[in-house]
C-alpha cells in the first residue's frame, strides 16, 4: 500500500489506497513523493525499538538486571494486561518487567508487575485502590489534583509507589510510547515530566531530572534494584 505526500484533496481520499506513480497526475496535481506505508511503519518500529534499547541499556548500566528476577513477565500473557486496560501498556514498561520482574529501586521505589502473586504490588489489583485514593484527593484539592483517571481520556494510570507512599502514573493521552510521567508525592505537589518511563528511571538517577518525591541521594548514587523473594 502507498501514500502520497503532501496531497490533501477528495480525489487523494478516493484513490488512496491504489498504486501511485511518481508524475501521475491525481485530480490537478502531480504525484512528487511516493511513500510505502509498510516500509515506513517497519522504519519507524525500528527506530523506536533502537531507542527503546538504548534507554535499557542506560538503565541496566545502573541497576544491575537479576541473574534470577522474580516474578518475569518474560514469555507471559501480556495480552490479558491489554484487555483489562484496553490499551497496550509503554514497550519500555513491558520490557523491565519482562528482565527485572518484582523488587524494589533504591529501597524506595517499587514497579507494579501485573505478573506478581504479592496483591500491594500487583498492577492490576492495586490499579482500583490507588485511584480511588487518588479520586479522594481530588475531590477535596481539586486544583491541586486536576488530573483525569482512567477509565477517562487520558487518565491517569498508576504504575509504581513508593514506601512513603507517592504515586508513580502514566498520563494515557495518545500512543503509549508518548505516555508522560505524572508523580503525585505524599508531601509535595504533583509533578509533570514529558519523559518515558526507562528515561524517567534514567534521568533519576543519573541526576537530570529532579523529582520531589525522590531521595536527593538517589543521583549519582550507589542505587540498587532488589529483588523481591517469591
Amino acid at each position: 500500500m502507498q501514500f502520497i505526500v503532501p496531497i490533501l484533496s477528495r480525489r487523494l481520499l478516493m484513490v488512496l489506497f491504489k498504486p501511485f506513480k511518481l508524475g501521475q497526475v491525481v485530480g490537478k496535481r502531480k504525484v512528487q513523493y511516493v511513500v510505502d506505508l509498510k516500509w515506513w511503519s517497519d522504519l519507524f518500529s525500528e527506530f523506536s525499538f533502537r531507542v527503546y534499547m538504548k534507554n535499557f541499556e542506560e538503565m541496566s548500566n545502573y541497576l544491575t538486571i537479576p541473574s534470577s528476577p522474580c516474578e518475569a513477565g518474560k514469555g507471559l500473557n501480556w495480552g490479558l494486561v491489554t484487555n483489562f486496560y484496553g490499551k497496550s501498556l509503554p514497550t519500555d514498561y513491558m520490557m523491565f518487567i519482562e528482565h527485572y520482574g518484582s523488587g524494589e529501586i533504591g529501597g524506595w521505589l517499587t514497579v507494579l508487575n501485573p505478573f506478581s502473586n504479592n496483591t500491594y504490588i500487583n498492577l492490576l489489583h492495586q490499579f482500583a485502590p490507588i485511584l480511588s485514593s487518588v479520586s479522594t484527593l481530588k475531590e477535596e484539592f481539586p486544583e491541586t489534583y486536576p488530573f483525569p483517571l482512567l477509565f477517562e481520556p487520558g487518565g491517569l494510570l498508576p504504575w509504581g509507589i513508593s514506601i512513603d507512599g507517592d504515586i508513580y502514573c502514566w498520563s494515557t493521552a495518545g500512543v503509549s510510547g508518548k505516555w508522560k510521567i505524572v508523580v503525585l508525592g505524599r508531601h509535595s505537589e504533583p509533578e509533570e515530566f514529558e519523559v518515558s518511563f526507562t528515561s524517567f528511571i534514567n534521568g533519576l538517577l543519573n541526576g537530570s531530572i529532579s523529582c520531589k518525591a525522590i531521595p536527593q541521594e538517589w543521583a549519582g548514587g550507589d542505587i540498587r534494584f532488589v529483588p523481591y523473594t517469591p
